[in-house]
């Protein structure tokens, strides 16, 4: 039991590594803004599960930061996150399908 917890921790904080290497390189803080990287972090958060992450990885998507504008990739990771959890996809989904 004691081994599912260390995993579970170990998990936790590798994915809250990568959150934060996101952010900075989103946003540039500390290091050189780049979307297309910030992107390809947060997507290996997202296919771990974390509904943040899929909630921004469809922002990128529908913002075309990082990658190309692609509607339909934007309403895929919001799908994903709502599955998740994350209300916020909900409010955003009800938008990209009523454009």
């Amino acid at each position: 039991m004691c081994l599912i917890y260390i995993i579970f921790f170990i998990s936790l904080v590798i994915t809250l590594y990568i959150l934060e290497l996101f952010i900075k390189l989103y946003y540039g803080l500390g290091v050189a803004q780049d979307y297309a990287e910030a992107l390809r972090w947060y997507q290996l958060a997202a296919v771990q599960g974390d509904h943040v992450a899929s909630y921004h990885v469809a922002i990128c998507h529908e913002e075309g930061k990082g990658v190309l504008k692609n509607k339909d990739e934007a309403i895929r990771w919001h799908r994903r996150s709502l599955a998740a959890g994350n209300a916020l996809a909900e409010n955003a989904l009800q938008r990209l399908c009523a454009e």
